[in-house]
């Protein structure tokens, strides 16, 4: 959900689209069912992550959030502005190159050097 016709669709069901677009209601479906949250607001994205044990995903700010519930997080780094983000900031990423078809979400965790981030996240938090 990137915009606010996909909040207005989640809230309120509205139709959108030029020339009788069919209505756009993949997010709403999968709202429904519980698959997908939508907070609308930093507070409450935190909130919500606080329910979860782990987090991976090419996502900065959803790295930083899930950082910010204090939940061990995993930023897959593809470009060299993420991947310096993350090494300025000490969070804890692996290289997208080193993640195979045959790579376990366990292993990702296991091997996730999250020392650094953890020495400098006082200063932070």
């Amino acid at each position: 959900m990137q915009d606010i016709r996909d909040l207005k669709l989640i809230l309120y069901g509205e139709e959108w689209g030029p020339g009788g677009q069919k209505p756009r209601n993949y997010y709403n479906k999968i709202l429904k069912e519980n698959k997908a949250i939508f907070p609308i607001d930093s507070r409450s994205w935190i909130n919500e992550l606080e329910n979860f044990d782990y987090s991976i995903g090419t996502r900065l700010h959803g790295t930083i959030a899930s950082l910010n519930a204090r939940i061990p997080s995993t930023l897959v780094v593809h470009d060299s502005r993420t991947q310096e983000i993350a090494d300025h900031h000490k969070i804890p990423y692996i290289k997208i190159e080193d993640i195979s078809k045959d790579t376990s979400l366990k292993e990702v965790a296991n091997n996730t050097n999250w020392e650094a981030f953890n020495n400098s996240s006082e200063k932070k938090l």
